[in-house]
């Protein structure tokens, strides 16, 4: 008899298990499988597939852990991939596309 790996997304916490468990929403287990537990996507990320963490595109921000990437509130930028949180404008500034701040 042979074991199988897990295949990518999910995962089996104990030796001798008999079925691979779905990670959670928000959660991955990448590579070719065999995973052992799955990680949590950080915040400025979201999740794929199950499969791996993507950074929110640049005007958006996401909180990791499951949540979608939301677009930045007026008044406020995410100028790089991957923010945990929009910023605002110094006073004034106004944003632009929410990626960038001009007088």
């Amino acid at each position: 008899s042979t074991c199988d790996k897990c295949a990518a997304g999910s995962y089996s916490a104990f030796a001798g298990a008999t079925e691979c468990l779905a990670c959670p929403a928000g959660a991955v287990s990448a590579g070719e499988g065999g995973a052992a537990s799955c990680l949590t996507c950080p915040p400025g990320t979201r999740e794929i597939d199950r499969q791996r963490c993507q950074p929110c595109p640049p005007g958006s921000y996401g909180g990791g852990a499951g949540a979608p990437c939301l677009a930045c509130a007026a008044g406020t930028i995410a100028a790089t991939e991957g923010s945990p949180a929009c910023t605002p404008c110094p006073s004034g500034h106004r944003a632009v596309l929410g990626t960038s701040c001009e007088a």
